[in-house]
């Protein structure tokens, strides 16, 4: 009988540590499970601005994909997500694709010249496929749709529900989309799909490109966002989604031409809903929150006000490469959580009043064989000074608006500022 007790102890231990084992086991492998967060893969084309390209302030390709991972990042009710910028118009290495869980493009299009779109240059279309076939989410914003009817068009038939045809239409330039500047009032297409959480009717002016040729009665389709444009009897649809049979998502939005637009909170939420839709992440019941957690409630102390700072960049010398250290000085400021951090790309813009709404302007831009600020620039600027606003000079950025340098006209002379309305307090990182 003793040795019997000791077999039945010996095997009642045994058991009681396999079980301990498969436990830890299957925890670890729910801790790996939750330690591996969806990828959503942001990829940003080439920006071409001056009098051959768009101005300051629109088509602003890799700031956008920035704003949105930072948003995506700190999403408030959001489940955690992995996220990176690509910028160029495609990853350097393409092998991080292969488990992207959603990826976002914003780019050229291809109606002036194909090689333009990032995806007609060399094999990506063929490489973006192996991805949709695998079952990938796919967001196409703004003028990434031009694509031609025949390589890309079919494609984005399949992948995302519609494309901008600029080949097949009746008007002297053959084109059956239309594109229309307005301020209009967008509102939600429908209440029932997951990307309409939490979107309301809002007001925005924006490049909007519509009659977006679709299949017809495509029932996978679903219009997310319509808006009635002047001289268009019908409200036309501007953002839409569907599912695909292969279990992928897709998403388009005619929108996102002017960056000043991502200020807007509900153009915001339903671009940053539609990713995370596409990347079969849950959406939160009142749509994806992402205002800066730099808001006063937010902070450790009620005693410690929000720090409103915009960054003046935009001019990228070979020598001094502003879209680089700007996203460093952004994410530097966002460390510190009082920090609600702007962005603008054009030094006019100290001529506004909205520079008195900040209380530390960062100046990171040199102008090197440009103009330096206009008169009205200047006296504001010194208004601000003077009434206790901050400055910080980064690097040559001490050198900026002085006739002394190489090859610059003289400053002071009469300009314009651009209609460039910064992100306040929202673009955080």
């Amino acid at each position: 009988m003793s040795n019997l007790g000791h077999s039945c102890g010996r095997t009642t231990r045994f058991r009681s540590r396999c079980f301990v084992a498969a436990v830890l086991a299957l925890v670890a492998c729910g801790s790996l499970q939750a330690a591996t967060p969806k990828k959503v893969v942001l990829i940003a084309g080439t920006v071409h601005q001056g009098p051959a390209g768009h101005p300051a302030g629109t088509h602003e390709y890799e700031l956008s994909a920035r704003l949105l991972k930072q948003a995506l990042l700190h999403g408030a009710d959001l489940a955690p997500l992995q996220c990176e910028v690509h910028v160029g118009g495609w990853p350097g290495d393409p092998r991080t694709l292969d488990d992207a869980d959603s990826i976002v493009l914003i780019s050229d299009g291809a109606d002036r010249n194909e090689q333009d779109h990032p995806l007609l240059v060399g094999e990506r279309l063929k490489a973006l496929k192996k991805q949709m076939d695998r079952g990938c989410g796919l967001v196409a914003l703004h003028w990434t749709l031009f694509v031609p009817r025949e390589r890309g068009g079919e494609e984005f038939l399949e992948w995302i529900g519609g494309f901008f045809d600029y080949q097949s239409g009746d008007a002297a330039n053959h084109w059956y989309s239309r594109i229309q500047t307005a301020a209009t009032r967008p509102e939600p297409a429908t209440s029932a799909h997951a990307i309409s959480r939490g979107l309301k009717p809002f007001d925005l002016r924006e490049e909007y490109y519509y009659r977006i040729r679709f299949r017809e009665r495509d029932p996978r389709l679903t219009p997310i966002l319509k808006t009635k444009l002047p001289g268009e009897p019908d409200e036309q649809v501007v953002a839409w989604a569907v599912e695909r049979r292969d279990g992928g998502r897709g998403f388009g939005f005619t929108g996102g031409h002017f960056f000043e637009n991502w200020g807007v909170e509900d153009f915001r939420r339903m671009v940053l809903n539609a990713i995370v839709w596409t990347a079969h992440v849950d959406v939160p019941q009142g749509g994806v929150r992402s205002s800066a957690p730099a808001q006063p409630e937010k902070l450790s102390s009620a005693d410690e006000p929000a720090i409103d700072a915009v960054i003046v960049t935009g001019y990228q010398h070979p020598a001094h490469a502003w879209r680089e250290t700007t996203v460093a000085l952004q994410e530097a400021l966002a460390d510190d959580r009082r920090f609600q951090v702007s962005v603008v790309t054009d030094p006019e813009f100290l001529a506004t009043k909205n520079l008195h709404g900040y209380q530390v302007v960062l100046f990171n831009y040199c102008n090197w064989q440009r103009p330096g600020l206009s008169e009205e620039a200047k006296a504001n600027l010194q208004s601000y000074l003077a009434a206790g606003g901050g400055l910080a000079i980064i690097h040559f950025a001490n050198g900026a608006f002085h006739s002394s340098l190489p090859e610059t006209p003289p400053s002071g002379g009469p300009q314009q500022p651009r209609s460039l309305w910064p992100l306040h307090g929202q673009y955080r990182g």
